[in-house]
């Protein structure tokens, strides 16, 4: 099997649907492409835990920060086929740790190092990690050299474009230390359609050309109730955010054959 993919979902902003997104994408990956997929939750709040296991009391930080404790340690199965979680340990879920006390400068690929020694990595086709807003952090930028490529979700408003451009910003400057990282895309979240929103919507496409996805993820209350429930919103029947979701991964999986398939091209190895 070959390298997995490994996307991180992030943004300066909170409140954008990162972790609904993270869920959603790797649930649809896994049950509708019947792709292997791993959910990375590196948020302190631990949302991706809550909402796939409830809670663990190892995870990814103990990952990190002890070399006792290798991946197959901290990967569960979440009750999905195929889909898998790297948790948020319980004693960190909803509190602001940052890790810049356990590592330096210098350490700052840990994250990359420890996938790529570990035996199980290349069982996944996709590395999906859910990030907290707070660009800058260890736990972010550690992610951010271990990723491929960078999903930005996104609100429609001048604040919620702030948050975006400023993940831009950062991801240009991680990229001295991951090259091959590269921005996938932005999506809108969270879109109320009764609102005349259409028009801010198409002015940002225009300013920011090929970075914005198509499919945009409706305004939806079914998402906090699922987390309760340990639900992904493909439980719920006749939902549009399903919908919006599965087109989302087709798009993305597009843009991820189109750039690897112009990476193999003999002239853009020349």
């Amino acid at each position: 099997m070959s390298n997995p993919k490994i996307i991180a979902i992030a943004n300066q902003k909170g409140g954008v649907a990162k972790t609904t997104s993270t869920v959603s994408i790797g649930a649809d990956l896994a049950k509708t492409h019947g792709a292997k997929v791993l959910i990375v939750d590196m948020d302190s709040q631990g949302h991706s835990t809550y909402s796939l296991i409830g809670e663990s009391k190892i995870g990814s930080i103990n990952f990190l920060v002890n070399d006792d404790v290798s991946m197959e340690d901290v990967v569960f199965e979440t009750g999905i086929e195929n889909l898998y979680i790297m948790p948020n340990e319980k004693k960190i879920m909803g509190q602001k740790i940052s890790l810049d006390k356990f590592f330096d400068a210098s350490q700052v690929t840990i994250f990359r190092d420890k996938l790529e020694a570990s035996s199980i990595t290349k069982d996944f086709d996709y590395i999906i990690i859910d990030l907290g807003p707070k660009i800058g952090d260890f736990d972010v930028t550690t992610s951010l050299t271990a990723a491929d490529y960078v999903l930005i979700p996104t609100k429609v408003g001048t604040l919620d474009m702030e948050g975006f451009t400023e993940m831009i910003e950062y991801v240009n400057r991680v990229k001295a230390v991951n090259p091959k990282l590269e921005i996938l895309g932005i999506f809108f979240t969270v879109v109320d359609k009764r609102l005349r929103v259409s028009k801010s919507i198409s002015t940002l496409r225009e300013e920011f050309e090929d970075l914005f996805f198509e499919n945009t993820i409706p305004q939806n209350s079914k998402f906090l109730d699922l987390a309760e429930e340990r639900k992904t919103i493909f439980d719920v029947r006749s939902n549009k955010g399903a919908t919006a979701y599965q087109f989302l991964v087709d798009e993305i999986l597009e843009r991820i054959e189109a750039r690897e398939s112009k990476e193999r091209r003999p002239e853009a190895r020349a």
